[in-house]
């Protein structure tokens, strides 16, 4: 069933529509934090990147992120932006600049979520829609 849903949503998570995306918006050499879907096509476009979801909590790993890895950019997908809007507020992404909404494909028609809300269970699919943000720091 997995495979089938999968298939199914196969725009959700075009691989090489999301690299053209990030390409274009994020250049090379920046430092990125973010999902971990979005770990290797940013790592592909020669950034580093550090995860949003791991590493302490939230306050200290914000700080750390800000201050020691200095990131440029956020990328999060839109089932995180939903689940995590309190923490939004701490990465202060009401300050950031929206620098583009990445929409592959129609999550509301996703055949995985259409399943997992049948069968109530949790939702297995993560899908590369979301948004890029640059972070406005101090001296720009």
């Amino acid at each position: 069933v997995k495979n089938i849903g999968i298939l199914m949503d196969i725009e959700l998570r075009d691989y090489k529509r999301l690299n053209s995306i990030v390409n274009q918006n994020i250049p090379k050499n920046s430092r990125v934090i973010g999902n971990e879907v979005y770990f290797y096509t940013v790592v592909q476009n020669n950034c580093d990147f550090q995860t949003i979801e791991r590493g302490g909590n939230w306050l200290d790993r914000y700080d750390y992120q800000a201050k020691v890895f200095d990131f440029d950019y956020l990328i999060l997908n839109e089932q995180f932006i939903e689940d995590h809007k309190g923490i939004l507020s701490i990465y202060h992404v009401d300050e950031m600049e929206v620098i583009q909404r990445i929409k592959l494909g129609d999550e509301k028609n996703s055949i995985t979520i259409k399943i997992s809300n049948l069968l109530d269970i949790p939702n297995p699919m993560y899908s590369y829609n979301g948004v890029i943000y640059k972070r406005k720091k101090m001296n720009e």
